[in-house]
């Protein structure tokens, strides 16, 4: 960015504004005029800086104003990065990448930061940690890391001056000391929100009885996500203990990701979801990813906890076997003027539930109702009618066609659509086209695209970030070409058995996707090492898996592999855990 800078101001002055142009304004009334743009984004003002004279001093005006900058979207570099904390002296929330970063950033991040977000932490130590100098402000801090810097003594110190603290998020690896860290934080904190993962029964319990801590009275949300056998289960004695000692919750997110098929040592039955009706919840989200699922939860319990919610506004009960239409119509009865998020995987409901949701549930954002087989096409096109829907989930649901997509897009609002297993064409994707604000497309195994209704998704869907067009036959690399050329803010990409596509795409993702982070290129016969060529000098790039079966050769050699990560060290080859940040959907 100070490279591009430096380039466009030495040219600036000689560029000529034609006359009755924006540039001709007083910077602070351009500064005016600008602010109103909708959803002003930071590094669109940044450009705007060095186009001209007067553009450069109106932006350095309007940034001053700024006090939010969401960065984690951009591989900013060290320069980058600094430039622009010290342009923003306003900053109340930052949410950045420092993939490319080092711990001396947290010199740099204002006093007045309050809520901080900080993801690509994986070469960071505690030093970035007891750094910041917005310790005293700061109230809301986020934090992703997946590599050995960050420690337990870091944190102890972070939280011992970050006594406003209220709200802490944390994700990791599974040799981050997680249970340690979530303990040290909240013993100097008065914590009222809590994000972790892989937490055990006796740190829940800890952070529970201990009258340092003060959980019991202060925690309104506790989100929890489960990886590791050891770490507490969606079970009986898990939710009994929440509504024993986490008495002040009102959201409460429980995500077991563990995949095995055997029933758990402890499981989930109507005790433990009756247990639950004793808290004034607004948002409950259980789900357990395992094809064992949920299944000694009966009806009955279902239909008392969701009407003992209180104003819901969240639901999510994945793969719980009983669940069926009765429950779900008791919901949007009870709760459905203020229904924004609903999350039914796997389970019994029918086109019935999508119909009491489209006319009964105005506010509803998002939905996703993947592998539930007794929905048909005629309950997804009812949806259509939904003006407010952003978000739509309906893998492996039977009847997802072009129709029915073209139908879902008819108020061009959505932002996500994972389409896995669908029955559509280029026509289909013609219709997701038509919305602009897209940024999350799934569509596994769409035997009916070609590379025609992939160009069209690059040319409509300029904000797409996450897409995943795995075994879609029929695209070759005009398709891939044409979505890297549109969509340059692509973060995420799966191409596995996209068997036409060969050199030419990768080079094109290379030369247009600058902040492509993670790709999966699984069984392309035609892809050979001169794409590692292009790839290494992706510099954004963090992760690529190029495995293939048996069945399908690859050319990529096991040299040209090991020159590439001699090159590229910091790249890792494990295959991608899920697609989308919104949906996790397990292609």
């Amino acid at each position: 960015m100070t490279a591009v800078g430096s380039k466009f101001r030495s040219t600036q002055e000689s560029v000529s504004q034609p006359r009755g142009s924006l540039a001709h304004l007083p910077p602070e009334l351009l500064a005016r005029v600008l602010s109103f743009l909708p959803e002003p984004r930071l590094t669109e003002t940044l450009k705007l800086s060095v186009t001209s004279k007067q553009f450069h001093e109106a932006s350095k005006l309007l940034m001053r104003s700024l006090d939010v900058a969401e960065v984690k979207q951009h591989t900013l570099t060290q320069g980058d990065l600094e430039l622009v904390l010290r342009r923003l002296p306003r900053l109340r929330r930052l949410e950045a990448d420092l993939w490319l970063v080092s711990d001396t950033i947290a010199a740099e991040i204002p006093s007045t930061v309050q809520d901080l977000a900080l993801c690509g932490c994986h070469s960071n130590s505690d030093e970035l940690l007891t750094a910041l100098r917005c310790t005293e402000s700061l109230h809301r801090f986020a934090l992703t890391t997946f590599g050995n810097g960050l420690t337990r003594r870091g944190f102890e110190t972070f939280a011992q001056r970050c006594r406003s603290l209220t709200s802490f998020s944390i994700d990791g690896g599974f040799q981050f000391p997680v249970n340690e860290v979530v303990l040290e934080v909240a013993r100097g904190c008065q914590l009222q929100e809590l994000a972790a993962y892989d937490l055990t029964m006796v740190t829940l319990l800890s952070l529970a009885r201990y009258t340092e801590f003060g959980i019991s009275k202060n925690l309104r949300r506790l989100s929890l996500k489960r990886y590791s056998l050891n770490s507490a289960g969606l079970c009986d004695s898990t939710m009994q203990m929440f509504r024993q000692y986490y008495t002040a919750l009102s959201e409460l997110t429980f995500l077991d990701f563990r995949r095995e098929d055997a029933p758990p040592t402890e499981d989930l039955t109507d005790a433990g979801i009756q247990s639950l009706m004793g808290l004034r919840l607004s948002t409950i989200r259980l789900s357990r990813q395992s094809n064992y699922g949920v299944p000694r939860v009966s009806i009955g319990a279902l239909m008392q906890l969701l009407q003992a919610l209180s104003s819901a506004t969240t639901v999510e009960l994945s793969n719980f076997k009983a669940l069926s239409d009765a429950p779900m119509v008791e919901l949007v009865t009870l709760h459905g003027q203020g229904l924004t998020n609903v999350c039914l995987d796997f389970t019994r409901i029918s086109d019935l539930s999508l119909e009491m949701l489209a006319i009964y549930a105005p506010s509803l954002r998002q939905l996703s109702v993947k592998a539930c087989r007794n929905v048909t096409d005629k309950g997804l096109m009812l949806l259509g009618k939904h003006r407010g829907l952003e978000g739509i989930n309906c893998s492996y649901a039977a009847g997802v066609t072009d129709e029915v997509v073209t139908s879902l897009c008819r108020y061009h609002s959505l932002r996500a659509a994972i389409l896995n297993s669908a029955s559509i064409t280029d026509k289909g994707m013609e219709a997701l086209a038509s919305c602009p604000h897209l940024e999350e497309v799934s569509v596994l195994g769409a035997k009916g695209i070609t590379s025609k209704g992939l160009q069209q998704l690059g040319n409509g869907c300029p904000a797409l970030r996450h897409v995943c067009v795995a075994w879609c036959e029929q695209i070759s690399d005009g398709g891939v070409v044409g979505l890297a050329e549109g969509c340059r803010g692509l973060l995420k990409l799966r191409l596995d058995g996209c068997r036409r596509i060969s050199n030419p795409s990768i080079k094109a993702l290379a030369r247009f996707s600058k902040r492509l982070r993670h790709l999966s290129l699984q069984n392309l016969p035609r892809v050979s090492g001169e794409a590692l060529e292009h790839l290494a000098r992706l510099i954004s790039l963090r992760s690529v898996v190029l495995t293939s079966t048996g069945s399908t050769p690859t050319k990529i050699t096991s040299e040209e592999r090991s020159n590439f990560a001699r090159i590229r060290p910091d790249v890792s080859f494990k295959p991608l855990d899920g697609l989308s940040a919104r949906f996790p959907d397990p292609i």
